[in-house]
Protein backbone atom coordinates (compact mmCIF):
# COMPACT_ATOMS: atom_id res chain seq x y z
CA UNK A 1 0.00 0.00 0.00
CA UNK A 2 2.86 2.39 0.76
CA UNK A 3 4.17 1.98 -2.77
CA UNK A 4 0.88 3.11 -4.25
CA UNK A 5 0.70 6.12 -1.93
CA UNK A 6 4.27 7.08 -2.80
CA UNK A 7 3.56 6.70 -6.51
CA UNK A 8 0.52 8.98 -6.24
CA UNK A 9 2.55 11.61 -4.34
CA UNK A 10 5.30 11.61 -6.97
CA UNK A 11 2.76 11.70 -9.80
CA UNK A 12 0.98 14.70 -8.23
CA UNK A 13 4.28 16.57 -7.83
CA UNK A 14 5.18 15.82 -11.43
CA UNK A 15 1.78 17.10 -12.64
CA UNK A 16 2.15 20.26 -10.57
CA UNK A 17 5.60 20.91 -12.01
CA UNK A 18 4.30 20.46 -15.57
CA UNK A 19 1.48 22.90 -14.81
CA UNK A 20 3.90 25.48 -13.39
CA UNK A 21 6.23 24.94 -16.36
CA UNK A 22 3.38 25.71 -18.76
CA UNK A 23 2.47 28.85 -16.81
CA UNK A 24 6.05 30.09 -16.78
CA UNK A 25 6.50 29.36 -20.49
CA UNK A 26 3.35 31.31 -21.31
CA UNK A 27 4.10 34.43 -19.28
CA UNK A 28 4.58 37.71 -21.09
CA UNK A 29 7.56 39.97 -20.43
CA UNK A 30 5.35 42.24 -18.30
CA UNK A 31 4.12 39.31 -16.21
CA UNK A 32 7.66 38.07 -15.67
CA UNK A 33 8.73 41.56 -14.65
CA UNK A 34 5.84 41.77 -12.18
CA UNK A 35 6.99 38.48 -10.67
CA UNK A 36 10.59 39.73 -10.47
CA UNK A 37 11.86 37.22 -13.03
CA UNK A 38 13.85 38.04 -16.14
CA UNK A 39 13.22 36.26 -19.43
CA UNK A 40 16.68 34.69 -19.21
CA UNK A 41 15.91 33.40 -15.67
CA UNK A 42 12.69 31.85 -16.99
CA UNK A 43 14.44 30.26 -19.96
CA UNK A 44 17.19 28.91 -17.71
CA UNK A 45 14.60 27.38 -15.38
CA UNK A 46 12.65 25.89 -18.28
CA UNK A 47 15.82 24.31 -19.70
CA UNK A 48 16.51 22.33 -16.53
CA UNK A 49 15.35 18.74 -16.23
CA UNK A 50 12.09 18.57 -14.27
CA UNK A 51 13.71 16.85 -11.28
CA UNK A 52 16.16 19.74 -10.88
CA UNK A 53 13.69 22.60 -11.12
CA UNK A 54 13.02 24.89 -8.22
CA UNK A 55 9.52 24.45 -6.87
CA UNK A 56 7.36 26.12 -4.32
CA UNK A 57 7.20 24.67 -0.84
Amino acid sequence: MRGIVRFIEVWRRWRRRRYEHALLAGMSAAQLQDAGITRSDALEELARPWWRRKTRG
